[in-house]
C-alpha cells in the first residue's frame, strides 16, 4: 500500500511542468527557530557541571580523608571516601558528560535525556529547598543557645542573613537552573531542531521534520521511486513504542532506589521494615529482595510492561505504609546512632531528632509529598502502557 501511495504521487507530479537535469531548488526556510547555538551553549554548560562532580570525586578520594578527626573517634576504613565518591559522584560526571557532547551535536536522546534530570533535579531541588528554609533557622538557634552557655554570641541578625543567603542560593541552584533546562530542553524548537538535524545526518527529509536551511540541491528527472522491503510492515509485526518521558523519569528513579538498596545493603548490615530494626544477615537478605524488587519495576516501567506498573503501584503502597509505620513506632534518634555505630563512627552531638522534636512532622510531610507526587506519575503515565492482550 505504501508503495503504490508513493507511486501515484510521483505520478501526479510527472504530470507538473518537469525541472531539467540542470535546475536547482533551494529547500524551504525552516518552520521553527534554529537553536543549535543554545544547544551548544547549555552543552558546555552541562560538561563543567560534569566538571564539578568529577572534582568531587577527587576531593572524596584526597582531600576528605587527610581531613583531622575529631578526638577519640575512630579513623574510617581506608579507601571507603574514594569508593563512595566514585559511587555516587562518578554516575554524574559520566551522565552530565556524555549529555553535553550529545547536546553539542543536537542529539535528540540528549535532549530527552535533560528533560528527565532536570525534572528529577527539579522535584528534589524543591524539596531541599522547603528542608533547608525549615531546618537552617533551627541549626543556628540551636548553635546559638549553645555558644551561650560558653559565654559567646553570634552576630546580630546572623540568623536572618545566613538564612536569606542559603534559601537564596537553594533556589538558584536547585530550582531555577534545573528548571531553566526543562524549559529550554521541552521547547519545540530545541525538539525540532534535534529531529531536524538526525533527518540531516540520516539523509532523510520530510516525513513529519520540518526543512532545515541547507545548501542548494541538484535535482534530476522524476522516476518511480523503490520503496525497500524493510519499510513494508506486516500484519503481524507490531509497531515500536517509543518510551515516554514521564516512564523514563520512573524507570530511573526505580533504578537508582535499586542501586542505593544494594549499595547500603553491602555497606551497612542494618534495615527497617514496618519499624522492625533487623541486623546481619537478615538485614541484607531484606536489602537484596528490595533491591531486587526495584530493579523489577525499573526494568518493567522501561519495558513498558502493565505487569511492571502494577508491581510498581504496589511496592510505593508497601514502601510508604512502611514509611508511616516506621516514623510513629521508632525513636529516630536511637536508630540513627544505632547506625552510627554499626558503621564505626560517633554519633555527632548535635541531633535534629533530639534537640527539634518538630523535625519529624516537617520529614514526615516531605515523604508523604514525595509519595504522593509519586504516585501521581505513575497513574498518569498509566495511559503509556498497553492493555492485557494487546500486542
Amino acid at each position: 500500500m505504501l508503495h503504490a501511495q508513493i507511486t501515484r504521487t510521483y505520478r501526479r507530479e510527472k504530470t507538473m511542468e518537469p525541472f531539467s537535469s540542470g535546475q536547482t531548488i533551494q529547500p524551504a526556510a525552516p518552520s521553527f527557530k534554529d537553536r543549535r547555538g543554545w544547544l551548544v551553549a547549555f552543552g558546555v554548560i552541562e560538561i563543567l557541571i560534569a566538571c564539578f562532580f568529577l572534582l568531587m570525586v577527587v576531593m572524596m578520594t584526597v582531600v576528605v580523608p587527610s581531613m583531622p578527626m575529631p578526638p577519640g573517634q575512630p579513623g574510617m576504613p581506608k579507601g571507603l571516601f574514594a569508593l563512595i565518591g566514585f559511587l555516587f559522584y562518578g554516575p554524574f560526571a559520566a551522565v552530565y558528560l556524555t549529555v553535553g557532547i550529545g547536546s553539542i551535536r543536537a542529539r535528540n536522546w540528549a535532549r530527552i535525556a535533560m528533560i528527565v534530570l532536570s525534572s528529577i533535579w527539579l522535584a528534589f531541588g524543591v524539596l531541599g529547598t522547603l528542608s533547608v528554609a525549615f531546618l537552617l533557622p533551627m541549626i543556628l538557634k540551636q548553635q546559638q543557645a549553645t555558644m551561650g552557655q560558653n559565654g559567646a554570641t553570634l552576630p546580630e541578625g546572623f540568623q536572618g542573613i545566613m538564612t536569606t543567603v542559603m534559601v537564596t542560593t537553594q533556589v538558584i541552584f536547585m530550582v531555577l537552573v534545573p528548571l531553566i533546562f526543562l524549559l529550554f530542553y521541552a521547547s519545540k524548537n530545541v525538539k525540532a531542531t534535534c529531529l531536524a538535524a538526525g533527518a540531516q545526518r540520516s539523509g532523510v527529509q520530510g516525513f513529519g521534520v520540518p526543512a532545515i536551511a541547507g545548501p542548494v540541491i541538484p535535482t534530476v528527472p522524476s522516476a518511480t521511486l523503490p520503496v525497500p522491503a524493510s519499510t513494508t510492515l506486516s500484519a503481524n509485526q507490531p509497531a515500536t513504542r517509543q518510551v515516554p518521558v514521564p516512564v523514563i523519569i520512573l524507570a530511573i528513579w526505580y533504578a537508582f532506589s535499586a542501586l542505593s538498596t544494594l549499595a547500603a545493603a553491602a555497606l551497612i548490615p542494618m534495615t527497617i521494615v514496618f519499624g522492625f530494626v533487623v541486623h546481619g544477615v537478615g538485614a541484607r537478605l531484606i536489602s537484596l529482595i528490595l533491591g531486587t524488587l526495584s530493579g523489577y519495576c525499573a526494568w518493567g516501567l522501561f519495558k513498558l510492561r502493565i505487569e511492571g506498573w502494577w508491581t510498581t503501584i504496589g511496592f510505593l503502597v508497601f514502601s510508604t505504609v512502611s514509611g508511616l509505620v516506621t516514623m510513629f513506632r521508632l525513636d529516630m534518634h536511637s536508630y540513627m546512632d544505632e547506625i552510627y555505630r554499626t558503621m564505626g563512627i560517633s554519633p555527632p552531638a548535635f541531633d535534629i531528632f533530639k534537640t527539634n522534636p518538630g523535625f519529624m512532622t516537617f520529614a514526615m510531610g516531605l515523604g508523604m509529598l514525595f509519595a504522593v507526587g509519586l504516585l501521581v506519575l505513575l497513574v498518569y503515565s498509566k495511559r503509556y502502557f498497553p492493555r492485557a492482550g494487546e500486542v
